[in-house]
């Protein structure tokens, strides 16, 4: 089964494109001494040249981190939720977090069938 990647160049993308391992791939990219001048330029030049972007997901699986936060609300439409929801996204984009939102309807609410949607 082939993985759909939208796009989105990986560091594996790289290796097969200049033909090295992705190790060295990931190596050249932490500026690792372990591999040569040579090799490490090649390979950043073009990650740079293809707008290369570290995947924050799977840097978060490496480190056992995902500075992720989830965030429940009860009404995303109340002036104080969406305030505070702008605010911590300006902080997330400040500090390289990511988040994820979800609305959550009262009990009431759903035992009585009214949906906002």
């Amino acid at each position: 089964m082939r993985k759909i990647n939208f796009g989105v160049l990986t560091i594996k993308d790289i290796a097969k494109a200049l033909n090295v391992s992705v190790s060295s791939v990931s190596k050249a990219l932490k500026d690792s001494h372990e591999i040569s001048e040579k090799t490490r330029k090649l390979i950043q030049d073009y990650a740079k040249k293809h707008n290369f972007q570290p995947n924050p997901m799977a840097q978060s699986l490496r480190h056992g981190n995902s500075r992720s936060i989830g965030i429940v609300v009860p009404e995303i439409d109340n002036p104080f939720s969406l305030r505070s929801l702008m605010e911590l996204s300006l902080l997330q984009i400040r500090n390289s977090t990511t988040s994820a939102f979800h609305k959550h309807m009262s009990h009431t609410r759903l035992k009585k069938g009214i949906f906002n949607i």
